[in-house]
Parts: C-alpha cells; sequence; structure tokens
C-alpha cells in the first residue's frame, strides 16, 4: 500500500502531485479522453492524494512538469486510471496556453538532473530524458529516484491545432514502450478527432 501511495504521490509535477483541480465536465475537452475502454482490462478509475509540493534546485524543472500535468490556467479534462499492479495512467486535454511546445521542450532538454525536497525533509533526484521531440510532440522519461523507491513517468505532450494532452505513464520499473505507444496513438486520434 505504501508503495502505491509513493507512486500516487510521484504523479505529477516533477513527478509529485499537489491536488489536481476538480474539472467542470467539458464536453469539448472530456470527450477527447481515454476511457477504461481504451486500456487493458483491470484499470479502474484513480484520484490521486493530494500531496505537498517539493522546492528544487533548478525550479523551473519542478515548474514545467507541476504546470504540465497539476497546475492549469486553462479550460481543460482530465482522468486517471491505475491498473492492480500500481501501473498509473493520466490524460489531460486542454486549450492550448502558456508556455509553446517547444519552450516546454528547451526547458526539458535542459533538466537532465535536479534534485526535490520535500517538506518533511525527503530529498529525491530527478532525470529527465528526451526520448523525441518534433513541433507538435514531446516524449520522455522522467525518473524519480527516492533511494529505497524508484518511479518512472514516461511522459507524452501532444498539441493538434488550439488544444494540448498530457498523457503520463507512471510504473516503478519503466513501461512497456507498445503500451505507451498504443495510448499515445489512441490520444493523438481523440485529440485531433
Amino acid at each position: 500500500m505504501r508503495r502505491a501511495l509513493v507512486i500516487v504521490a510521484l504523479l505529477a509535477s516533477g513527478c509529485t502531485t499537489t491536488t489536481p483541480p476538480t474539472p467542470t465536465p467539458d464536453p469539448g475537452l472530456s470527450d477527447r479522453l481515454l476511457t477504461t475502454g481504451d486500456l487493458p482490462a483491470g484499470y479502474t478509475k484513480h484520484r490521486p492524494e493530494p500531496q505537498d509540493r517539493p522546492k528544487s534546485d533548478h525550479p523551473e524543472c519542478e515548474e514545467v512538469l507541476h504546470d504540465l500535468e497539476i497546475a492549469t490556467t486553462v479550460r481543460e479534462a482530465r482522468d486517471a486510471f491505475q491498473s492492480a499492479d500500481g501501473t498509473i495512467v493520466q490524460h489531460i486535454v486542454r486549450d492550448r496556453g502558456g508556455p509553446t511546445l517547444a519552450d516546454t521542450a528547451a526547458t526539458l532538454t535542459g533538466c537532465a538532473q535536479f534534485t526535490l525536497t520535500y517538506p518533511d525533509g525527503m530529498t529525491g533526484t530527478e532525470t529527465v530524458t528526451t526520448l523525441s521531440t518534433t513541433p507538435t510532440r514531446w516524449s520522455g522519461e522522467v525518473i524519480a529516484d527516492l533511494g529505497a523507491l524508484v518511479v518512472h513517468d514516461r511522459l507524452t505532450v501532444l498539441v493538434e491545432g488550439d488544444r494540448t494532452a498530457v498523457l503520463s505513464v507512471v510504473t516503478p520499473d519503466g513501461a512497456d514502450e507498445s503500451f505507451v505507444a498504443g495510448l499515445v496513438d489512441t490520444a493523438h486520434a481523440k485529440l485531433t478527432g
């Protein structure tokens, strides 16, 4: 149980999470979200527990990840799902706003490794590796190492017209690439549909 709670705590914002806003249903956006029907059997809806936001020795890195996965000032819809093995899939669709994808990608490229310090004194190291980047897609692996626990967040940002989608696949040991690729393809089809 503790492992699942830590994975949830590391879901977003540099693999850390504050409580995401409860979105007001918006058919224009919520209809574009993944559903349990898009996932393998055994995934159920999930709501992350609130967590305190950490400080970082590279605040721009923590900030960009937080802005992607948690904080927003634009209209959005989001959903999250969890499997029995603790894998968490979070999907967010929002109106475009804030930094451009190019600016976000440039910041993340400069975030190869940074330290997070939590209010309770726990520290961790995060590593961000860009896997691919195009004018409409950034994909990377965010690894949070807390010493006794390592968590992988396979993060993809998609941009299409006036909308952005953020897809996170959080696992204790790295996501299967074919699973991620299938989810990204489905998320992209829903974003453009």
